[in-house]
């Protein structure tokens, strides 16, 4: 892993005090790949894809739902005519502004598709963004609208009551 895995390996094997495996010129890593060494098998190095740990994407999810996204992350309910400034630094406070926006405000923004966007490039979550994005494209009421991109948050995020 890293940068030089190869040097890992002969920087390894020296303080083991064993021989090194033969290194035959790999193409470098790629981003999520690791150089494997099998001590006493062969091959004795491969290419390898670890698999995502879930903590991490846990505490992101948490984060995501609770945490403050900070002012360049955060959606803006602005209306059409930029009249609002509500700023929703998370997915909760998403979702009680959403609740209490007017129903020109909210249709602006699903019309525009500002939900799918902000879900796919703030949220990181392609699959909620193209939820979304289908629900941005149907013609439905606003309340109709926001239950269904409610639902599609709350399906794949663990709220806290609220």
């Amino acid at each position: 892993m890293g940068e030089t895995p190869e040097q890992i390996l002969v920087d390894f094997a020296a303080a083991a005090t064993i021989a090194a495996p033969p290194l035959l010129g790999e193409p470098p890593l790629e981003r999520g790949e690791m150089l494997v060494w099998q001590i006493g098998r062969e091959p004795a190095t491969f290419k390898g894809r670890g698999i995502p740990g879930r903590a991490q994407r846990r505490r992101h999810l948490r984060k995501y739902a609770e945490g403050d996204l900070g002012a360049d992350r955060s959606f803006y309910f602005r209306g059409r005519d930029g009249k609002l400034n509500l700023k929703a630094q998370n997915l909760i406070v998403f979702m009680q502004i959403a609740d209490g926006v007017d129903d020109k405000t909210w249709d602006y923004h699903l019309r525009r598709g500002d939900y799918s966007h902000w879900f796919q490039e703030c949220i990181k979550d392609e699959a909620l963004a193209g939820e979304a994005r289908q629900i941005e494209r149907k013609k439905l009421a606003a309340a109709e609208s926001r239950k269904m991109i409610k639902a599609a948050i709350t399906q794949r995020f663990t709220l806290p009551a609220a």
